[in-house]
């Protein structure tokens, strides 16, 4: 197929090196533009690991939905803000039981 198009007068006439050039352009800027997409995706799903890390449950959701919006196809973002949001409800569970072992009247 490569030998008819290379070879053919419409190959010659038309530009064919431009043509060329054109396609490998467009494909590498398609690939370029996923990987960065994806190489992002994963720099704040660790972000949100680091944050979830320190007990920053807010702002590892955040970077968990970012890096979700950035590639949805990976599946261990939705678990990483699943497993935040559940530690999150952990933690303030424990704060309440503290409060409510000393006395103190808690209101929401």
């Amino acid at each position: 197929m490569f030998d008819v198009l290379f070879n053919s007068e419409w190959f010659i006439l038309t530009g064919g090196c431009t043509l060329l050039v054109f396609i490998l352009i467009f494909t590498y800027l398609r690939y370029s533009t996923a990987r960065f997409r994806i190489t992002s995706a994963f720099k704040h799903n660790e972000a949100g690991v680091e944050l979830l890390r320190r007990s920053k449950f807010t702002e590892a959701i955040r970077e968990f939905e970012i890096a979700l919006i950035l590639d949805p196809d990976v599946e261990i973002f939705k678990n990483n803000i699943e497993i935040a949001k559940s530690k999150m409800l952990e933690a303030k569970n424990k704060e309440k039981d503290k409060i409510d072992a000393l006395g103190i009247t808690y209101e929401e």
